[in-house]
């Protein structure tokens, strides 16, 4: 959910959405979808292929969807933050928008490999890695994760 809308993924792999900008529940897509996150005025979803389609929300300013061409495959994980997102891939994580610099997305230092699942907040991300440790990160340039001591899984 965003700050103002939510969004949700149907058992066929479609989206819907509702909030304020939307006049009620709107069916976006009616299949083709897999996963999906929001940010506070956006929403983006990984399709089928494995690509990443984002929007912002109705409420927002500039109301649009659009692909990212530099995720047109391999995405496993998406999750929105304030105003930025990340994707897991299977060669690493990259986030954009916010405070990375970049409308592109920005490699996350030291996570290549080894990560298992991926969650934002508003400033911030974390990763929990495939050994157990969890590693988070501010939304900032450059973006270096860092382990969280005291919480293992």
């Amino acid at each position: 959910a965003g700050s103002n809308h939510a969004c949700a993924l149907t058992s066929a792999g479609g989206i819907k959405c509702w909030g304020i900008g939307y006049d009620s529940l709107v069916t976006l897509y009616s299949s083709g979808y897999k996963a999906i996150s929001s940010g506070d005025d956006f929403s983006c979803a990984i399709n089928d292929a494995g690509g990443i389609k984002c929007w912002n929300s109705p409420s927002s300013p500039t109301s649009f969807a659009y692909d990212l061409s530099e995720f047109q495959s391999g995405v496993i994980a998406i999750s929105g933050g304030n105003s930025h997102a990340c994707a897991m891939t299977s060669v690493g994580v990259k986030c954009w928008g916010g405070n990375t610099g970049s409308n592109l997305p920005v490699d996350v230092s030291g996570l290549e490999s080894g990560v298992l699942a991926i969650a934002g907040g508003a400033n911030a991300n974390c990763a929990v890695m495939t050994n157990g440790i969890l590693k988070c990160w501010e939304v900032n340039n450059p973006i270096t994760p860092v382990d969280v001591s005291g919480i293992q899984f």
